[in-house]
């Protein structure tokens, strides 16, 4: 875990209780981790690329199936950006509704309320399939997966507005640095 914005919990497997996520923290195969309402979460995986996870996103890391060697990410609900500008990455992850392989720099990847999910490759290409069929996407595309139906892809018209949560960073302002006379604190500091 690189960075914890607001409440993000982690509930190690086999541990009932989730308790706060911290900096620094390992995460294992089968562990949890969820962020709330006005939260968010960085992680940092093995080959350098980064996970960002918006709010109210749940995740489990699983074990790899057969020969694969990396760990596969189950979003269940909420909405994760990959980043990596140093190399092409590889990740494999699961939703309610799919499965899939994404090869690449940059992907946002969001399961919704309703379980339905899209996939959109801002730089690479990714797999996308479920028992209904399969779809191949590149960048520029967006792969969408509603329940009880097969993949199908789209073309991204406005990307940036996608990602724009995984890279604002609002400003922190520290009232006690401003020069402000008493009364103007006192206001300040009730707000």
């Amino acid at each position: 875990v690189l960075a914890v914005e607001g409440t993000v919990e982690a509930l190690p497997f086999g541990s009932a209780v989730w308790r706060p996520a911290i900096n620094n923290e390992r995460l294992y195969l089968r562990d949890q981790l969820r962020t709330a309402v006005k939260s968010r979460a960085t992680l940092l995986w093995a080959d350098q690329s980064l996970l960002r996870l918006g709010r109210s996103t749940a995740v489990e890391i699983q074990q790899p199936t057969g020969s694969e060697r990396r760990a596969i990410l189950d979003l269940r609900n909420g909405a994760a950006y990959f980043f990596n500008r140093e190399h092409a990455s590889e990740a494999q992850f699961g939703t309610p509704e799919t499965s899939g392989v994404i090869r690449g720099t940059e992907f946002h990847l969001a399961v919704e309320q309703s379980g339905r999910t899209v996939l959109t490759v801002l730089d690479g290409q990714a797999d996308l399939s479920n028992d209904l069929g399969e779809v191949r996407l590149r960048s520029g595309e967006q792969g969408v997966v509603a329940s009880g139906r097969a993949p199908t892809k789209t073309a991204v018209i406005d990307a940036i507005n996608l990602i724009q949560w995984a890279s604002y960073y609002p400003p922190i302002l520290d009232v006690r640095e401003l020069d402000f006379a008493l009364e103007e604190r006192r206001v300040l500091a009730d707000s």
